[in-house]
């Protein structure tokens, strides 16, 4: 996403990250440097969907405890991976202990669902809340 910058109405540039406009040009209003309205709202709706995202990938870290964003991957793609296995087993041929483990797995898949949902309503939401990672718009944990 880049936002048009204008100087006395003329286009100077574009730049793809308001963060990198202190860095370019510093912007008082004698130097006549403008940033078009519509490209920053686009960029700041952007950048509260990304932010909702990163929250909701959070709250599964620490649901199934996860160091960072690849070890989560790795922690459900493992779950999954296990829940087929006990699948194909099928469950009148599950010991206790897999019986508990399959248990488990729906717990956690059904919460992580759940944060998905939020997430995905949060999204929709215009505008997205600027407090959207209050623990008041996910579920519990």
């Amino acid at each position: 996403m880049d936002i048009r910058v204008y100087k006395h109405g003329e286009l100077a540039f574009t730049i793809g990250d308001p963060a990198d406009l202190a860095r370019r040009v510093p912007l008082e209003p004698e130097e006549g440097y403008e940033l078009d309205p519509d490209d920053v709202a686009a960029w700041r709706a952007a950048e509260t969907v990304k932010s909702v995202r990163r929250e909701a990938q959070r709250r599964m870290m620490v649901l199934l405890g996860a160091r960072d964003a690849t070890h989560l991957d790795i922690l459900v793609s493992n779950g999954s991976r296990e829940a087929i296995r006990l699948l194909r087993k099928g469950a009148a041929n599950w010991t206790p202990d897999e019986m508990a483990r399959a248990a488990e797995l729906e717990r956690l898949d059904a919460r992580i669902e759940a944060i998905r949902a939020a997430g995905d309503a949060l999204e929709r939401m215009v505008p997205v809340p600027e407090d959207a990672d209050a623990d008041t718009w996910w579920p519990a944990t």
